[in-house]
């Protein structure tokens, strides 16, 4: 994968998480913020998972209540697993895909 190839991938990544996360905010209580687990699947080499490591751990600092817990799957059997874990109703909240993936 080349470097451009790369950076739309995490771009993309990032654009859905951050935009999945706004619509889970809390709304203001005055209580303390309940904590919210989200479930992330993508693929990447490990210069892609580091750097989407990086950027949730920094993205958290400002989201303390959001718990995010990365699943990274081998691209090899990426689509199988996705559609195994739909099926048995355990899907991830926000899945890295490509319009073709799935189509």
């Amino acid at each position: 994968m080349n470097r451009a190839a790369r950076k739309f991938f995490v771009s993309i990544i990032i654009l859905a998480f951050v935009t999945q996360i706004t619509g889970c905010a809390p709304k203001e209580t005055g209580g303390k913020p309940k904590r919210v687990p989200i479930k992330v699947a993508f693929w990447g080499s490990p210069e892609e998972i580091e750097i989407i490591k990086t950027t949730i751990k920094n993205w958290q600092k400002d989201h303390p209540n959001i718990d995010v817990k990365l699943e990274h799957i081998p691209f090899n059997g990426y689509i199988s697993k996705i559609l195994t874990e739909i099926a048995g109703r355990a899907a991830p909240d926000i899945i890295a895909a490509e319009v073709n993936m799935f189509v």
